[in-house]
């Protein structure tokens, strides 16, 4: 790929930050990435010298603005190159005199087309000087129009060609996924602000169109007078009335799209997809309403031209450029999508931010990148508020603070020397510290005192005549000056100590009551120690009340008077923190005995329960000692959603059976909040030492009472005593009750009368009449069922409830469910096919539990790029674990030939995979890495980093495990491996790709015996299915056979126009897929915004259950061949098809904790 630049060089006042790049008058710095190749450089049309230089240290003086390649390369030792990054150094002539400068032309930026390139402009100038140093800006500057010549390597990190997988067909679509001197010369610097005029040459291709930021200068295509082939699009963005762009916020795309029209600006899709972009984008209008109330810290994007664009194969899910961003198709979602209904609109709000706060107002360095994340954000959250209830919006900031501690515990401080080691996995972190904080500053000065100070930089900034490159920049000093000087608060020391802090504090609180009416709260803090009160929130049986406490040392003791007095009576009305008065039963909770800690007669407190940092300004994990009714207090009437959620998650530490009891009643009890709920049955499942019988009973009786329909009369009367559990119709109508269904069948450990009703309720689940997908609904099934499978296997046998016989049988039909829900996705597509996903990893789980006989085929077959990114992915992990020593150069192999998204996907996997390693992989592995980061200088840096991550932990372990140390030493001194000097890390990138409908093919699946054959005479899983019971006739046999027949008759796409007309992001059914623009069906979009306050859906009458499910295994990519069937007579007895009982498969996380939901 070839391009040129050409800089217009024009002296100009406001564009004093310019005078950076020119050093001593003579020469020009510009950034260049290490996959641009310059050819030559032109300086008023005649040749120039220049010079690749390495490290930045011109144009970024300041360690922490610099490449964090370069730092990465000095840790291990690594010889710096000069193709890696650095600077573009140009020599300019010798400056002419005052007396023969010619007059200036207007200040404006020139882009033209040189070839089959792309070739841009910006401004700079070279002062006149007058004496031996000091510059005089009243002469006029010296116009210089310098050209550069240069291009691309074909691994261009910054350019994203999105194909659909097959080496012979081109790219459909083209677009900027990285830095802007990873595919052009410019001066990437946020204060280097000017006009844009951007020519695009491209193809004359119908519907093939270019976008860019600025304003279409053409309203139709322009054929090219040089080549009428092509067609130019021309672009022109003013510094004046746009604001202008710095170079780092501008990019393009090119692809076949068509358009839908906001209020807001222009949505544009691939023309398959555009029946999605109406439901998409229908929460754009609430997000541009909310911006214009003036109620929040956002004001309408200023720009009139702003672009929305679903592409293909993004590899952040969200690339945001200057009046232009690129999102993932994987968020296009039609009404009946319900789970996608809590992704998108929070993607889109986050996107419109960004416009502001890293485009119009942008960070004047990585010092105050906090501060734009932290404003970014925090508009996110009152659009959360304004779009899922006020409820969603505090849980989330609960949450938020939760994942800080956790990321404390690992990472170093968000502005110590070595962030720059971590940036991948920092976005997450600065994204969240940066919440939080901006929470503090907002609790400090007042909602509305901060968002007009916000908005009256945006009106300055948005004054097209007096426009100055400082008023669109976001400086932090500034920021807590404008906040002393109006409002007298002073953040910058405690602002500066909550993010620079080396780790979070950690406070360990316990009270005593004291009678008659008092309480004492001792606070141990350990470092470092924090200067600023702590609030500490005490409910009685009277009222909340408040108490503050100035924290300034390691341990600190306060005793307060409480309101109220101890009453024998039962029942009292208590007022609450929000004024809410509510009857409590004051004596059902208390313990008898005297309590260890509590005080003496702590049967007659009036303190029901203690919060600490209730305000949640410090930033700290904070552990709180209380007895378990005080907790159960708090989990039956605190209102606020996040304390609540503590409380509740505190229980399941205590055995104590009204503590179950409690737990059961809040999680059936649908006026709780449905977060609430969740981890109620989180606790449930997870409780330590509780009877796990007497905890599974509850959870079967609210399913059973709440989705499942009563056992038939006939069952009853005829004395069956295993009545299968058979669900409802479903119906997502209410998605509190959806959201709490998603958790009901994933408890972490269970009985294994768990493992029948958990295949009823895959085998009988009836989605045929609701309007919403049920493809997460089934994967969270199919989850939970083959991992309480393979816990029942590794139960001791004296201790199981079913015989072997009776556990082989039940492990036939779980295989058999998995076998036939891989078809799932070829007949109703799904969102992303979690389904199949979820499938090809429970297969794998088997496999290495000896339950299923292994075959990597299965797995290679998805490795093929039309599948979706979680598909592939999974398909990769399961088709590379255990990961010996001689697949170690195929696994890389794979690596580099794939798509950059899973290519980062798998590396974060390997390094979480690295404590279950085999030790004699561990050095092959360890000489594998530090050869392919030494060989590949051009690779993008997010890889590079993953493969020093990976590198670093496979060291640590191989330090620790490895015998004979001297074959280290050996290995290092041979292959000149490096010590390790980083610390460990985890990195996930949220990157996806659009699912696609897989090709379908039959493979045979058998379970080993028990000497690890299968079966004799037996060449696959019976096609015949089960007789169905009496109760399950089939009502809709025409909807089964055109499933079956779809499946037999389904295909492939060649392309990925005709593959996307599959529509695999739209619901199943026909009724739920938005056509046109319109549709009847109620939107998830308007029943997520409506689910606080919307009736509970009556339960509809149950009609006839499909019947079993055939066995069928559809794999992309083969040849569809007769499948081999055995009737249900010629199966083997358990006896001789028994499978081998498992061992603990190191692929599995038997033991970890669900948590929350996806979304």
């Amino acid at each position: 790929m070839q391009g040129s630049t050409t800089l217009t060089l024009v002296g100009s006042d406001t564009t004093a930050p310019s005078n950076l790049s020119i050093i001593d008058g003579s020469r020009l710095f510009l950034n260049v990435g290490p996959t641009v190749r310059i050819a030559r450089v032109l300086v008023n049309n005649e040749p120039a010298k220049y010079t690749t230089e390495f490290p930045l240290v011109r144009l970024f003086p300041e360690s922490s603005d610099r490449v964090p390649a370069a730092q990465i390369q000095s840790a291990y030792g690594a010889r710096a190159k000069q193709a890696q990054a650095g600077e573009l150094c140009i020599t300019l002539p010798k400056a002419p005199s005052p007396g023969t400068m010619p007059i200036p032309t207007p200040h404006l930026a020139h882009l033209a087309s040189r070839g089959p390139g792309i070739a841009l402009s910006l401004p700079c100038h070279r002062p006149i000087t007058h004496g031996p140093s000091l510059p005089d800006l009243t002469c006029p500057a010296e116009t210089i129009t310098v050209t550069v010549l240069f291009g691309l390597t074909d691994d261009n990190p910054a350019l994203t060609f999105a194909s659909n997988g097959a080496t012979d067909n081109p790219a459909h679509s083209v677009y900027t996924s990285g830095q802007a001197k990873d595919w052009l010369p410019c001066l990437l610097r946020p204060d280097a602000r000017c006009s844009w005029r951007f020519a695009l040459s491209v193809p004359n291709t119908t519907n093939l169109r270019a976008i860019t930021l600025g304003e279409l200068q053409t309203e139709s295509q322009l054929l090219s007078k040089t080549d009428p082939t092509r067609a130019v699009f021309e672009y022109y963005m003013s510094d004046k009335g746009d604001g202008g762009a710095s170079a780092w916020s501008i990019g393009f795309y090119v692809g076949v799209l068509t358009s839908l029209e906001l209020e807001s600006g222009m949505a544009w899709s691939h023309p398959d997809l555009t029946n999605l972009l109406p439901s998409t984008c229908r929460c754009m209008d609430r997000i541009a309403d909310l911006a214009s109330t003036g109620q929040t810290i956002a004001i309408p994007i200023p720009h009139e031209h702003y672009n929305i664009v679903f592409a293909d194969q993004v590899p952040l899910n969200m690339l945001s450029y200057s009046c232009l961003t690129i999102i993932s198709n994987e968020l296009l979602y039609s009404d009946g999508i319900i789970d996608a209904a809590f992704v998108t609109p929070l993607q889109l709000a986050e996107a419109y931010a960004r416009q502001l706060y890293n485009h119009y107002l942008a960070p004047a360095g990585s010092d105050h990148m906090w501060l734009s994340e932290g404003l970014v954000h925090h508009f996110v959250a009152k659009f959360r508020a304004q779009f899922y209830g006020i409820n969603e919006a505090t849980y989330d900031l609960h949450k938020t603070l939760q994942r800080v501690c956790e990321f404390d515990d690992s990472y170093p401080a968000l502005m110590s020397d070595e962030y720059h080691l971590f940036f991948s996995r920092y976005d997450d972190f600065l994204r969240l510290k940066s919440r939080l904080v901006m929470n503090f500053i907002e609790s400090e000065l007042g909602m509305e005192n901060l968002a007009e100070f916000i908005q009256t930089q945006l009106s300055a900034a948005d004054e097209a005549d007096t426009f100055n490159v400082n008023n669109h920049l976001l400086v932090a000093k500034e920021f807590f000056a404008t906040a002393y000087s109006s409002y007298n608060r002073e953040l910058t020391r405690v602002t500066a100590r909550l993010l620079e802090a080396k780790r979070l504090p950690r406070l360990k609180v316990n009270y005593e009551w004291i009678q008659p009416s008092k309480i004492r709260i001792t606070v141990e803090q350990e470092p470092p120690f924090l200067e600023m009160p702590l609030h500490i929130g005490v409910q009685s049986v009277e009222c909340y009340e408040v108490h503050k406490i100035n924290m300034s040392g390691p341990k600190h003791e306060a005793i307060f008077n409480v309101i109220g007095t101890h009453r024998s009576a039962r029942r009292k009305k208590i007022k609450l923190r929000t004024n809410d008065e509510v009857d409590v039963l004051l004596d059902h909770r208390r313990v008898l005995a005297i309590s260890p800690g509590m005080g003496v007669n702590s049967t007659k407190s009036t303190i029901m329960w203690v919060q600490a940092d209730v305000n949640m300004k410090w930033m700290a994990r904070v552990e709180m000692k209380q007895e378990w009714w005080a907790w159960g207090y708090a989990a039956e009437h605190e209102r606020h959603v996040g304390w609540q959620v503590d409380a509740i998650h505190a229980l399941r530490q205590f055995k104590d059976k009204d503590a179950i009891k409690l737990l059961d009643e809040i999680a059936a009890n649908e006026r709780y909040y449905h977060r609430a709920r969740r981890q109620a049955i989180l606790s449930l499942a997870q409780m330590s030492d509780a009877p796990v019988k007497e905890r599974f009973q509850y959870l079967v009786k609210y399913l059973r009472k709440r989705y499942c329909a009563p056992p038939s009369m006939e069952l009853i009367r005829a004395g069956k005593t295993e009545i299968p559990v058979i669900p409802m119709e479903n119906d997502f109508k209410d998605i509190r009750n959806y959201l709490v269904l998603r958790l009901v069948e994933t408890p972490n450990k269970t009985c294994e009368d768990a493992l029948q009703v958990l295949i009823d309720m895959l085998q009988y689940s009836d989605n045929s009449d609701n309007m919403f997908d049920d493809g997460e609904y089934r994967a969270e099934i199919i989850n939970a069922m083959v991992n309480v499978l393979l816990r029942s296997w590794r139960m001791p046998s004296g201790s199981r409830i079913m015989t072997e016989e009776q556990l082989c049988e039940k492990t036939e039909t779980v295989i058999q469910l998995l076998v036939h829900q891989l078809s799932y996705d070829t007949v109703d597509p799904s969102y992303n096919q979690p389904v199949t996903a979820r499938c090809l990893k429970c297969l794998k789980l088997l496999m290495l539990s000896g339950l299923l006989q292994s075959d990597d085929s299965i797995f290679e077959a998805y490795l093929k790029h039309p599948n979706p990114l979680n598909v592939r992915l999974e398909a990769a992990k399961s088709s590379f674990w255990p990961l010996p020593s001689e697949k170690l150069d195929a696994f890389m192999d794979f690596c580099l030939s794939t798509d950059r998204a899973l290519r980062l996907e798998l590396l974060v996997w390997l390094q979480e995979r690295v404590p279950k390693l085999k030790t004699d992989t561990l050095l092959p592995l360890l000489k594998l890495l530090w050869r392919h980061q030494q060989e590949l200088p051009c690779v993008d840096e997010h890889w590079r980093l993953a493969l020093l991550r990976v590198y670093t932990a496979v060291d640590e372990r191989a330090q620790q495990e490895v015998p004979n140390k001297a074959i280290i030493g050996q290995a290092r001194s041979s292959e000149g491996l490096p010590p390790t000097k980083l610390a460990k890390t985890h990195m996930r990138m949220n990157t996806t790709k659009p699912p696609l409908p897989p090709k379908p093919s039959t493979l045979n699946i058998r379970p080993l015996s028990k000497d690890g054959a299968g079966p004799s005479g037996r060449t696959g899983m019976p096609e015949k299915a089960p007789e169905t019971p009496t109760l399950l006739r089939n009502a809709k046999k025409a909807k089964q056979q055109l499933r079956e027949s779809t499946i037999s008759s389904a295909s492939m796409m060649p392309s990925l126009g005709s593959s996307l007309k599959q529509d695999a992001h739209a619901a199943p059914r026909a009724k739920s897929t938005v056509a046109g623009g319109s549709s009847s069906v109620s939107g998830s979009a308007s029943a997520v915004s409506k689910f606080l306050d919307a009736p509970q859906a009556k339960p509809s009458e149950r009609k006839d259950a499909p019947p079993r499910l055939t066995m069928k295994l559809n794999v992309p990519g083969s040849a569809r061949q007769p499948s081999e069937t055995v009737p249900k007579t010629a199966a083997a007895s358990p006896a001789t098809s028994r499978p081998t009982p498992p061992t603990a498969p190191a692929y599995a996380d038997d033991d970890s904790d669900e948590g929350d939901a996806p979304f």
